[in-house]
């Protein structure tokens, strides 16, 4: 299953936002609080989410300033990737935040709303905190 978020316009250069997504400490702040027990190694960071699963996240693609692609493993056996795309117009800059997530299909209806919503939730807040900064 594939879902984007609703793009967003943010005011800030492409190089910021790359930047704020390439570093996980930072990047701990835009995810919900279910969020728990984060822990970082280089490009590399295991959490768990709160009644649902244990991740690990890696950074698995690179493309500066306009792509970032993480890998999430989980002891649910789901395999789960978020992908940012930003394209720069000099002082602002769009964000999208694509999913990809691999739920049976009778799974399917019932996560893909909460999914659709955790998606546009992480990209208004890093909308909101990149503007900020």
């Amino acid at each position: 299953m594939n879902i984007s978020s609703t793009q967003k316009d943010i005011q800030a250069a492409d190089s910021k936002i790359y930047n704020i997504l390439c570093d996980f400490q930072k990047v701990e702040k835009f995810l919900p609080p279910q969020v728990q027990n984060w822990k970082i190694e280089g490009d590399t960071c295991q959490f768990d989410i709160q009644g649902i699963a244990s991740v690990k996240m890696t950074i698995v693609e690179k493309q500066e300033f306009s792509h970032l692609a993480y890998r999430m493993d989980n002891d649910k056996n789901m395999p789960l990737s978020f992908a940012f795309d930003i394209k720069g117009h000099g002082t602002s800059s769009d964000l999208t935040l694509n999913v990809n997530l691999d739920v049976p299909v009778f799974l399917a209806p019932m996560v893909k709303g909460p999914v659709q919503k955790v998606a546009d939730t992480i990209v208004e807040k890093i909308k909101m905190a990149v503007e900020q900064a």
